[in-house]
């Protein structure tokens, strides 16, 4: 029975990487991905770190790798980033090739993660408790949604569960080797994104006020985690410390913020709650609330709740109301959380849940990422927009659109960095949010959201009809 669980979790791993793969060719280039991998490609080219520093370099240099063989290169011209990063994917070869390959650098971080997940479970579970804890895991649309973009959120969770991983170890044998083991994966972590500096110790945290253990075991934890972040930044540390700077400098200035028919720069404490209940599918949800009734695992379902919640509170103050991505490490311990209910006494209402949980992930391809669960209604962007849900993915099938229905001339106002000439859209202008136009126009839903609620743009549009584009662009034709 060991080897069947085992190998249907191999199998639950590679069907998600596949679904993942077949979203690669279908988005066009999101907002921050020629970042990233602009960054990546600048210190393969000039050994160089300057481009961007706000988050660390391993993840992307791994994302640059097979552009940088294929032959793309980052040409620095311009101020503005998408100036910057134009050559990224435009300068060379097919511009869908270069997003593949580039995205196909996220994928080990998402195997990463299984993996983690996978050896946590089994060691709270055991084989087949495991297999839940990774089906849950690979089916949740917005996890399999971050994994196929070029951005630093998968790596993240990867961090995290690679983390809690080797600090579950050192709980079971609290000695000087797993705490060295544990700094190297809190370093990793770190490495991955700097959200994890707070995430790895809050989810830690919770799992050791249940299970105390002396802390003196762990004291070389910390110059193993300082020598591990200070490798991966070439051992200059002062690189690293200005990272670090400017995103808390960036946190603390503020963002262009929507929500609900609402905007804000300074954040709302309640946007990341709202983000979770709306973007995670309900049986997760409910599998993570089913969890509390049961006595079996009742001290388990504890860790990771508190751990949940404890990467939820943190964000309440945060600026940074732009997607429900920055929380996806959030969903490890959740995933090990709902694998309580399943593994408990009311197991049958549970696996019905587990049943709904992948008849709604394969409801959702390939619009991962962009997924809304029912309470969201038929018109998600009124709740949230940014990358939630538009942030720049629906452009190539917006010029498939046009091409099928040989519409001549477009008016757009769109949200990305796309370059409508070099992927050979019809003559195209702009659209001003509050001069009425007639014909073709497009709009994306940032764009209306955001404008329409902080300006009163877009008044004009309201009650036209439209058709959806993707899921993130309306297409009107006004007479």
């Amino acid at each position: 029975m060991r080897l069947v669980a085992r190998t249907v979790a191999v199998l639950l791993v590679i069907l998600a990487a596949v679904r993942i793969a077949s979203t690669w060719r279908i988005y066009s280039e999101t907002a921050d991905e020629g970042i990233h991998v602009g960054a990546g490609l600048e210190l393969l080219q000039f050994h160089t770190y300057k481009l961007h520093p706000l988050n660390p370099p391993p993840p992307r240099v791994v994302w640059s790798i097979a552009p940088y063989l294929s032959g793309m290169r980052f040409v620095p011209a311009g101020n503005t980033y998408d100036e910057q990063t134009h050559s990224v994917f435009y300068g060379h070869g097919d511009y869908v090739d270069n997003l593949a390959r580039a995205r196909a650098g996220n994928l080990p971080f998402f195997i990463i993660g299984a993996i983690a997940i996978w050896l946590i479970a089994r060691n709270r579970f055991g084989e087949w408790g495991a297999v839940v804890a990774v089906l849950l895991f690979t089916t949740e649309p917005i996890v399999l949604g971050y994994s196929g973009l070029v951005t630093h959120d998968m790596p993240a969770t990867a961090g995290v569960a690679v983390a809690l991983l080797a600090f579950e170890r050192w709980l079971r044998k609290p000695d000087v080797v797993r705490a060295i083991v544990f700094g190297a994966a809190f370093g990793f972590a770190i490495l991955c994104k700097f959200s994890c500096l707070a995430f790895v110790p809050l989810v830690c945290g919770a799992v050791w006020l249940f299970d105390r253990k002396s802390i003196r075991t762990m004291l070389p934890a910390i110059p193993a985690t300082l020598l591990t972040v200070c490798a991966g930044y070439g051992f200059n540390i002062y690189a690293f410390i200005d990272g670090v700077r400017e995103i808390l400098e960036t946190d603390m200035g503020g963002f262009n913020a929507y929500a609900m028919g609402r905007y804000t720069t300074s954040g709302w404490w309640w946007y990341f709650p709202l983000a979770i209940a709306i973007k995670t599918t309900l049986p997760l949800l409910a599998l993570s609330i089913l969890g509390a009734f049961d006595r079996e695992h009742r001290r388990t379902y504890a860790q990771y709740a508190i751990a949940t919640l404890a990467i939820l509170a943190i964000t309440l103050h945060s600026s940074l109301d732009i997607g429900v991505r920055y929380l996806l490490p959030l969903y490890v311990p959740l995933v090990l959380a709902a694998t309580t209910a399943v593994m408990g006494r009311m197991r049958k209402l549970a696996i019905v849940l587990v049943a709904a949980q992948v008849v709604v992930s394969a409801f959702a391809h390939p619009d991962y990422f962009p997924y809304f669960n029912a309470i969201a209604g038929r018109d998600p962007s009124w709740f949230l927009i940014d990358s939630n849900l538009d942030w720049g993915q629906d452009v190539l099938r917006l010029r498939n659109t046009l091409r099928q229905e040989h519409i001549g001339e477009i008016g757009l106002a769109l949200f990305g960095p796309a370059d409508y000439d070099a992927l050979r859209f019809p003559p195209h202008h702009v659209v001003n949010a509050w001069t009425p136009a007639h014909g073709w126009i497009a709009v994306s839903d940032f764009s209306y959201r955001m404008t329409l609620t902080k300006n009163g743009g877009w008044l004009w549009l309201q009650q036209k009809p439209y058709r959806r584009v993707g899921k993130s662009i309306r297409l009107y034709h006004l007479p």
